[in-house]
Parts: structure tokens; C-alpha cells; sequence
């Protein structure tokens, strides 16, 4: 289990991509089409093709059971936290984020954090443990990026 901290920041940066996941995913299937059709081109060795197919597919994969874990977190969180969420990690200007919940800005912000210590909990008890987030890091730059920003503003405001 990872600290509350830590746990949190895995959360939070795992919500700001979970709205590009599934676009993450058409340019890595986009690339295991590209792949597929340069099989057919002899100057391109079939084993090295094989193997970038396979894990471009992995990384696929991976992405798709990870915003599958993500939306499942979501789904368990009380009707109002869930708006909250939506609206935080799909909306671009802050007040848009607020009134499309709803919600007073302090109650937004306070509903806010609940929702995020309980999908940090969520995915904690699924299994997104060290290893796993190690794994998502070393194998996304989109996910290591925003974790990077995010450490900085972390360190910013402490």
C-alpha cells in the first residue's frame, strides 16, 4: 500500500489523463494498423514487426484495463462526488468545472477531495500498488509527464 501522499498524487495524475486514454489508444492502434500493413513490404524484417505489434498491442491493452479501473472507481463514488470529478477532470476554465457540478466553489473543493482520497483508495485496493505505477510510468509518456508537472506543482506549494 502505497503512503496517502504518494497514493494521492498516483490518483490525482491518473484522473488528469483518464479523459485521453481513450485517444492514447486510436494512435497506439493506429500504429499496430501501420505496423500490420508494412508486413507485406520484404524489406522489413516480419520477427521485428511481430514484436513492435506485440507491444504496441500490450500497451493497448494496458491503457484499456487501466481506464476500465478508473471509470469502475468513479462509478462507486456517490452520485455528487462523481459530478465533481467529471466536471474537474473534463472541463477547462475552473468556474466552467463549477457550475457544471453545481456546487457552491467550497463545496466543490471540499467534495472534490473526498472524491479523490476515495479513488486513490480504489485503485490502492486494485492493485495499482509501486510496481504497477513504476510499470505505467516507464511505459507512457503521457502519464509520466503529467506526473512530472504535477511533482512540481506539488513542490510549489509546499
Amino acid at each position: 500500500m502505497f503512503p496517502s501522499d504518494k497514493r494521492r498524487a498516483v490518483a490525482k495524475t491518473l484522473l488528469l489523463v483518464w479523459p485521453a486514454i481513450e485517444e492514447e489508444r486510436r494512435v497506439l492502434n493506429g500504429k499496430i494498423d501501420y505496423y500490420c500493413s508494412r508486413g507485406m513490404n520484404p524489406a522489413w524484417n516480419t520477427e521485428q514487426l511481430m514484436e513492435k505489434i506485440a507491444e504496441v498491442s500490450a500497451k493497448s491493452a494496458m491503457l484499456q484495463n487501466l481506464k476500465k479501473e478508473i471509470d469502475g472507481a468513479v462509478a462507486q463514488l456517490p452520485e455528487k462526488l462523481q459530478r465533481v470529478i467529471n466536471a474537474y477532470y473534463t472541463r477547462r476554465k475552473f468556474k466552467e468545472k463549477v457550475v457544471s457540478a453545481g456546487f457552491a466553489e467550497t463545496t466543490f473543493l471540499r467534495h472534490l477531495d473526498l472524491a479523490i482520497n476515495a479513488v486513490s483508495l480504489r485503485l490502492d485496493g486494485i492493485g495499482i500498488n509501486a510496481f504497477t505505477w513504476q510499470n505505467l510510468l516507464a511505459n507512457f509518456t503521457l502519464i509520466r509527464s503529467i506526473f512530472e508537472k504535477q511533482k512540481v506543482k506539488r513542490a510549489v506549494e509546499n
